[in-house]
């Protein structure tokens, strides 16, 4: 009876394991609508915002499969993650420079819900190889030099901080009332006109010889206050970053 008693045990554990992934990779708690690949004619991080192209993507095979991502231009693996608790996402890639010897500089993912508002992007970026890869010098460019930078920053509803996570000490910056356009996380714009603002949370860490950039948007109405919206963020913010598997190559 004991020895029934573990074969169904096991039984059940491969059922629901079967039941978690699809015949066709997909992880059934979060459900790729589509796969596409975006484009700029430019910069997105330039002086001014380039057109934007995307386009669908019929397969998914090797990018998708089991809630995992997997870049097809340096390697790197995340879990694709719910966006605004939406288990249905979009997820748009880009490749966004190479070196002359063909070498990816920077590509990034984009997840995007089903409906609703909310947005999450990893974009990772190798480091030059002419300049210092030291962390501390490197996420030293993304924060103010000065106490009077700090404040002026904080005035536009700007702020900084470093924290630990798994892959190792960032530089945070959260936005107030970020908005979402196709040159997120790139470029930062802000609506004030928002009945409840959203925010924007940002986080910089070194993993390697690259530079890795984890940016969410979350909507002013998914919590009470702005310090409860600052928590949501981050905890959301804690998944996605958790979420890497595969470190960039």
């Amino acid at each position: 009876m004991a020895l029934a008693r573990i074969v169904f045990a096991l039984l059940i554990a491969v059922t629901q394991a079967a039941s978690a992934h699809g015949d066709d990779g997909q992880d059934r708690e979060v459900l790729v609508v589509q796969l596409r690949e975006d484009s700029f004619l430019g910069s997105p991080d330039g002086p001014s915002a380039p057109p934007h192209y995307s386009k669908k993507l019929e397969s998914m095979e090797g990018v998708i499969g089991k809630g995992i991502y997997s870049s097809p231009y340096q390697g790197w693996q995340i879990r694709i993650p719910k966006v605004a608790d939406n288990p249905r996402v979009h997820v748009h890639q880009a490749l966004i420079a190479r070196r002359p010897d063909g070498t990816v500089i920077t590509s990034h993912v984009l997840f995007l819900p089903d409906g609703g508002f909310g947005a999450q992007a990893v974009v990772v970026t190798r480091l030059r190889d002419d300049r210092p890869k030291s962390r501390t010098e490197i996420l030293a460019r993304f924060a103010p030099g000065s106490a009077a930078e700090f404040a002026q920053y904080e005035k536009q509803g700007v702020t900084f901080k470093t924290v630990d996570t798994p892959l190792g000490q960032a530089l945070q910056r959260t936005v107030r009332n970020r908005a979402f356009s196709w040159h997120f996380p790139y470029r930062v714009m802000m609506d004030t006109g928002q009945a409840k603002g959203s925010l924007g949370v940002s986080r910089y860490v070194v993993v390697g010889d690259f530079l890795c950039e984890f940016s969410i948007i979350v909507d002013g109405a998914a919590a009470p206050s702005f310090e409860a919206l600052q928590a949501l963020a981050e905890r959301e913010l804690d998944a996605l970053i958790g979420g890497m598997l595969k470190a960039p190559q």
